[in-house]
């Protein structure tokens, strides 16, 4: 959820490689790209967080169906990240630090697997 504000003021990398950190010109850029996604992911956060507090407090029992729905729709901060990843390796030069990286991505994805399991 924090990150929705911050990412109006985080600026990006132009098609011809340069910054760009005028804030409307970051702010449209944001709202054009990434900002649809951020949003539904806070509000599918925030639904799910409500949901919770709501079974515990025994007030919604029959709202289970819909929280296990909402963990599905977090997958999407997986593609995020993947496009994120994606990106730093595109900048990394070094053979060695990309494989450095692979390998830290092999040992994050075993982690998670075995933690679901």
């Amino acid at each position: 959820t924090f990150d929705v504000p911050v990412n109006f003021f985080t600026g990006y990398v132009t098609k011809g490689g340069e910054s760009e950190m005028r804030l409307p010109k970051v702010a449209k850029h944001y709202v054009k790209t990434r900002f649809p996604t951020d949003l539904m992911l806070a509000i599918i956060e925030w639904v799910h967080f409500v949901f919770d507090n709501l079974i515990e407090s025994g007030s919604l029992g029959s709202a289970r169906h819909y929280v296990r729905v909402t963990r599905y729709f977090r997958l999407l901060k997986v593609g995020k990240l993947r496009r994120g990843l994606d990106r730093l390796k595109r900048q990394v030069r070094s053979n060695v630090v990309l494989q450095l990286l692979n390998m830290s991505l092999m040992l994050a994805a075993f982690l998670l697997l075995t933690h679901m399991i």
